[in-house]
């Protein structure tokens, strides 16, 4: 499964700009610009996330690499971004301009490994992709990658041929694929299940307001519980468990006294506690 998003900074506009408003629309997910260096916060950025949130859209935010002081930067990146941390993707935007530090990729590992020792979240590396192989291997074991290039750099959500390489890494996981008409479009190669794991999110809501689980959530169930199995729509009971029974649980319904578990069960809730 795919999902298309932008990438934005205050260029785009606070409010955005007709176009970028058009592209939003059109969005499953937005990456905002921002930090840059050590004393720059883009203006916009919290405006974007929050117009994402309000929408339900997946989002992300990025810091601009600068090539001074590594842990410095990402201390700075960490600091800005701490209340969107575990909610979208965090990315490090490595590119050559205004950055003395492209080519060195230690300078990409040492960014990486502060950013995670003050957040536990490693994050997203976007590089071009003729410079991909900068990336050293311990940043490629650990963190996703949005590769850059433009086969066509038409202004269309059509997602042209993909013909790069993609360095140490197997594969990418969001490709920027065109610039086109001043917007920035990408494809995501994942689910928002998968977008939500790069975040380090636990859970999350889904279109009917039931919450899901990133990773499956050990519960336990205090009384005789019946279980069942979706047939037609309906549910079917197909066995009553015992008491202090252990289940992975994927989600919980906001509205309806079920949860579904790993294995595709069905089971009240209200009779679970944490484990």
């Amino acid at each position: 499964m795919t999902i298309k998003g932008i990438d934005i900074s205050s260029w785009n506009g606070k409010p955005f700009n007709a176009k970028t408003e058009t592209a939003f629309k059109k969005s499953d997910f937005v990456i905002a610009k921002a930090t840059q260096g050590t004393n720059y916060v883009d203006p916009a950025c919290d405006y974007a996330v929050q117009r994402a949130i309000k929408a339900k859209k997946l989002f992300g935010v990025y810091h601009y690499a600068s090539g001074t002081n590594a842990k410095a930067e990402a201390a700075y990146f960490a600091q800005n971004v701490k209340g969107y941390l575990k909610k979208g993707i965090m990315c490090l935007d490595w590119e050559s301009g205004s950055n003395p530090a492209f080519g060195n990729g230690s300078w990409v590992t040492t960014f990486v490994k502060e950013f995670y020792r003050r957040t536990k979240v490693y994050p997203v590396i976007y590089v071009q992709a003729s410079a991909v192989n900068q990336i050293p291997a311990y940043v490629v074991k650990r963190c996703a990658l949005w590769l850059a290039g433009y086969p066509e750099n038409k202004d269309s959500w059509t997602v042209p041929k993909f013909n790069y390489s993609t360095g140490r890494w197997s594969a990418c996981s969001i490709w920027q694929f065109s610039s086109g008409g001043g917007i920035d479009r990408n494809i995501a190669y994942m689910t928002a299940n998968g977008w939500n794991k790069i975040a380090g999110k636990n859970s999350y809501k889904d279109s009917t307001g039931n919450t899901v689980y990133v990773s499956p959530r050990k519960m336990v169930n205090k009384l005789p519980i019946s279980v069942y199995r979706m047939k037609d729509g309906k549910k079917v009971l197909i066995k009553t468990k015992k008491a202090n029974t252990t289940w992975n649980v994927v989600k919980i319904g906001a509205k309806k006294a079920w949860v579904k578990t790993k294995s595709g069960c069905y089971l009240h809730y209200k009779e679970l506690t944490d484990k």
